[in-house]
């Protein structure tokens, strides 16, 4: 496990020996750029257009809202309970971690809302086999799904991960012992064959081999976690106000920021991402063409950090915030409320989270 105190050589790691005693691992410089690259945000910002609201009524949270009349109505009518990440399947199907209505929802391409696990009254159903909506969850507040519409579900208060197979059957993947704290971050190998999944100020690694054990630690409320890349994990860390990656395997990985300088406050436009503050990073999701999109709870905004590794404002917003739907995004104006998630969709459109005024939004990808 790598410790956090050491940012950019873990304290005693080595890469091997060479006859006269063991290499020291190399150290790694910090930042998300690629070397020599110019910027890519011109054409980052020419590719999005419309915002448009995708699920919930906007309001404000106020416990479970979910009611049996929203199920196969339009996701715009139904009131979401605190939804913490939305992630798409293959066919554009939506899916989100309802948290405090303990569902787990999906929403149709034509815009209908159903539950897909979950029986929207907080408990433990058991680990299944069994029917998903016939199984109780608490508090789900992280997904994974792939393009098959196989998902996973961080089961919070039950401290367990969750498989639900396309055909709706759910099983429980593993439970982390003895219980997993705060935490929305969940990623998931395509063959099942490693778990990530952010616990407080530790990030778990699960294998079906080596159980559970701590990947990385020393963080203090982690968000979203990603692994990009093999020897490449994305680490958003809230209260630490900062973005990591953990680069390289075994004994040489290294935990280095690559968003951030660790001092809340507002974030400095054109400036290099680690030389700025961010305002507790929740959300992050890589761009394809190169680049991180990052959102930030407190500062209520989506930036960009660019193939240069400088740091540009998507959207803006503040708490409470709830405008601009049907406008382009980069119109004028205040838009998005305190983000938990950001993912893209296959059309590539970039779909966002807003958790305390329960909503789904999207971005449209021009064509």
């Amino acid at each position: 496990m790598t410790a956090l105190a050491a940012l950019t050589v873990m304290s005693g790691a080595s890469c091997g020996s060479d006859g006269g005693g063991p290499a020291q691992c190399p150290v790694i410089a910090k930042g998300y750029e690629s070397p020599g690259a110019a910027s890519n945000w011109n054409a980052v910002r020419a590719s999005f257009g419309l915002l448009e609201k995708r699920a919930g009524l906007g309001l404000a949270d106020t416990g479970n809202e979910w009611q049996p009349a929203f199920e196969g109505g339009p996701a715009t009518a139904a009131e979401l309970s605190r939804p913490h990440i939305t992630l798409s399947d293959g066919a554009g199907n939506l899916y989100i971690a309802d948290k405090e209505a303990h569902g787990i929802r999906k929403v149709t391409p034509d815009g209908i809302i159903t539950t897909v696990a979950g029986t929207n009254v907080a408990g433990d159903g058991g680990d299944g086999p069994a029917p998903a909506t016939s199984v109780a969850l608490s508090n789900p507040n992280g997904l994974w799904v792939r393009a098959d519409g196989t998902f996973f579900i961080l089961d919070l208060d039950n401290a367990k991960i969750r498989k639900v197979t396309p055909d709706g059957t759910l099983t429980t993947l593993f439970t982390v012992t003895p219980s997993l704290p705060i935490g929305r971050g969940l990623w998931v190998a395509e063959d099942d064959s490693e778990v990530l999944v952010a616990a407080g100020s530790v990030v778990k690694q699960w294998t079906p081999s080596g159980g559970v054990r701590d990947f990385a630690s020393g963080f203090l409320d982690l968000g979203m976690v990603l692994r990009v890349a093999p020897g490449r994990v994305l680490i958003a860390d809230r209260s630490g106000f900062r973005v990591f990656e953990a680069r390289g395997e075994g004994d040489c990985m290294q935990v280095v920021p690559i968003a951030g300088d660790g001092r809340p406050g507002a974030t400095t436009y054109e400036a290099r991402a680690t030389e700025t503050p961010f305002y507790e990073p929740r959300a992050i999701w890589p761009y394809p063409g190169g680049g991180l999109f990052v959102g930030t709870h407190q500062g209520s905004q989506v930036l960009f950090i660019d193939t240069a590794g400088i740091v540009h404002l998507f959207l803006d917003g503040d708490g409470g915030e709830n405008s601009g739907d049907g406008m382009p995004y980069d119109s004028p104006g205040l838009k998005v409320s305190e983000l938990r998630s950001l993912t893209l969709n296959p059309a590539g459109d970039l779909v966002i989270t807003e958790s305390d005024e329960g909503r789904v939004r999207v971005v449209h990808k021009i064509p």
